[in-house]
């Protein structure tokens, strides 16, 4: 076992850290599945709670100062879906983590969690953070947001106009196979 910190350059520790947040995403909600005395479910505000926290301490070192809110209500997911949802929120919670707040920068990230009328549900994550760069739109980390998103059959929308904002709706009925993915904002 060899502390992350301790890697030759920059590049490879923080390649490292991104490889063991994914794994303590799995392990997390694994961990929860295994404690719930639902039997419906994994508490998609409790995961999103619990991985901000986690990600918060990984990538400490670079961001400057910030705020992490999470709230909603209690929106649960099978397995099978809080799986891929949970690996979702962790790459953009990351992507805000590392990019969003370059130290001395000031801001905030926040979750919010709900439900539709109709059961669906709404994941939003959001930062004030100095937005995306055009060339950041083909990253590995933009291209698993996308793979995990159509695993899941989300309709989700991405804004980055003054921050970064997805919004993820899942629907909970598996019949929709309808699945819409925006991107907008300005880039400059």
């Amino acid at each position: 076992h060899r502390d992350l910190h301790s890697f030759p350059t920059r590049r490879s520790s923080d390649l490292l850290n991104h490889f063991a947040a994914r794994i303590q995403t799995m392990s997390l909600i694994h961990e929860m599945a295994y404690e719930s005395s639902s039997i419906r479910g994994i508490s998609v505000t409790e995961l999103a709670r619990a991985l901000a926290d986690y990600l918060f301490q990984a990538y400490r070192p670079c961001f400057g100062e910030i705020s992490v809110h999470v709230e909603g209500a209690e929106v649960e997911l099978d397995l099978d879906r809080a799986i891929p949802c949970g690996l979702l929120m962790n790459e953009i919670l990351s992507n805000s983590f590392r990019h969003a707040f370059p130290p001395p920068r000031q801001g905030a990230i926040s979750v919010g969690c709900t439900n539709t009328e109709t059961g669906d549900i709404v994941i939003e994550i959001e930062d004030n953070g100095i937005g995306w760069a055009e060339d950041r739109h083909e990253g590995m980390g933009t291209k698993l947001i996308d793979l995990l998103s159509r695993q899941l059959s989300a309709d989700m929308r991405l804004t980055w106009k003054s921050g970064t904002k997805y919004s993820i709706l899942i629907r909970t009925s598996r019949a929709s196979d309808r699945r819409q993915t925006q991107i907008s904002g300005d880039p400059s």
